[in-house]
């Protein structure tokens, strides 16, 4: 990946970011979600280190809550009487700048019920973060959704800023 201009937007950042985590190679099966974040962590990570690192911007990519009185960590976001606390978070120069709803969802039962909770989870995280990107594993590629399910990946984007991603 060539180096991006200093000035990429959030926008074209997400779109890199996803389009990255879109076209790499993942397994089929996870033991553990932990698993799963630390792969979308490493794709991340690799995205980061080729667009932003070249550009001297720098970032951080967090897995765990902060401590208290510490932002080196996910902070978590409090709304509707809940406390949400995504999987991964990058910031940007010090800022929050997106976070990750990553979700195993290959069961045939309760796909529903993983696809609701992390779409749920990703506008409360858009309280406290410019974009959200939900990562759902064991799905159908997007390209291979109806075209209203699409309009729906689109609406999201730009009226909430989260991206889903389908692999």
């Amino acid at each position: 990946m060539s180096p991006v201009s200093r000035y990429m937007g959030l926008n074209e950042f997400i779109t890199g970011l996803a389009d990255s985590l879109a076209s790499a190679p993942w397994a089929r099966r996870y033991t553990s979600k932990d698993e799963l974040c630390q792969a979308v962590k490493a794709v991340a990570e690799q995205f980061l280190e080729g667009s932003l690192k070249p550009s001297g911007i720098g970032y951080s990519v967090w897995q765990g809550v902060a401590e208290p009185g510490s932002s080196d960590g996910i902070m978590p976001v409090p709304a509707l009487g809940a406390v949400f606390v995504p999987d991964l978070t990058i910031d940007v120069e010090g800022s929050p700048t997106v976070a990750f709803h990553i979700a195993a969802a290959r069961s045939a039962q309760g796909t529903e019920a993983k696809v609701g909770a992390a779409l749920g989870a990703a506008l409360c995280f858009t309280r406290q973060y410019p974009a959200v990107i939900v990562f759902l594993h064991g799905t159908q590629p997007a390209s291979d959704y109806p075209l209203r399910d699409r309009e729906l990946m689109m609406a999201l984007w730009s009226i909430h800023k989260i991206r889903l991603v389908l692999r």
